[in-house]
């Protein structure tokens, strides 16, 4: 079964309770969201990969308060697209759904460069993490952001807590063991900073300028 098989088949029972339930364990995204929204500038084209019922850039848009950035989902799961329009249109948030897989968009689709991308644990979705990264600064401007909140490894609990853990991540076909692995040589660690017991992770890299 393909991955976007997996989230068709799987988000279309649980689409309409996902931002209930994840709330009490994706953790961080909303002082993620308010960092995002303290770099970016007046004009800026913002893009969220992998950004679900869009709960991530609504909240993004409230945090930039006077801020008149453009917002991008790329989502290509079709039951949370809906739920993605339903919100944004419910709450008049402008958001411009994007229906591709994270590896597919481009540029092009927002009408030029991005200034800030975003992953908020959806990176550890991926089957190739430093793929998707390398793929999204493509489509950075110079000097632009990429930025991810992500579990992390649990790397200061103890050990049946984290194999126990592990096991119900891969459940939803979630690895942030895999993850880190494969991104950590493209991060300082002046841009890696992880939570109390290392639940989640945050990081930022910038795209050289040249």
């Amino acid at each position: 079964m393909s991955q976007l098989d997996f989230l068709d088949r799987y988000y279309r029972k649980v689409a309409w309770l996902y931002d209930l339930t994840r709330a009490y364990y994706l953790l961080g995204r909303d002082e993620a969201l308010k960092e995002i929204a303290s770099h970016a500038a007046q004009g800026d084209r913002i893009v969220e990969v992998g950004a679900g019922t869009g709960r991530n850039l609504i909240y993004l848009r409230r945090f930039l308060g006077s801020k008149d950035a453009e917002l991008f989902a790329i989502e290509p799961c079709a039951p949370m697209q809906r739920q993605l329009l339903r919100k944004t249109e419910a709450l008049g948030a402008s958001v411009q759904l994007i229906p591709k897989m994270g590896e597919q968009w481009s540029q092009s689709d927002l009408g030029g460069p991005a200034d800030i991308i975003f992953f908020s644990y959806s990176l550890s979705m991926f089957s190739d993490p430093a793929g998707a990264i390398a793929h999204a600064r493509k489509q950075l401007r110079p000097g632009g952001l990429i930025y991810i909140i992500d579990f992390g490894k649990l790397e200061r609990v103890p050990e049946p807590c984290r194999k126990g853990f592990r096991w119900w991540l891969r459940t939803f076909h979630v690895d942030p063991w895999r993850l880190w692995k494969d991104i950590m040589p493209l991060f300082q660690a002046s841009e890696l900073r992880s939570s109390r017991g290392d639940y989640f992770r945050r990081a930022i890299l910038q795209k050289s300028y040249f």
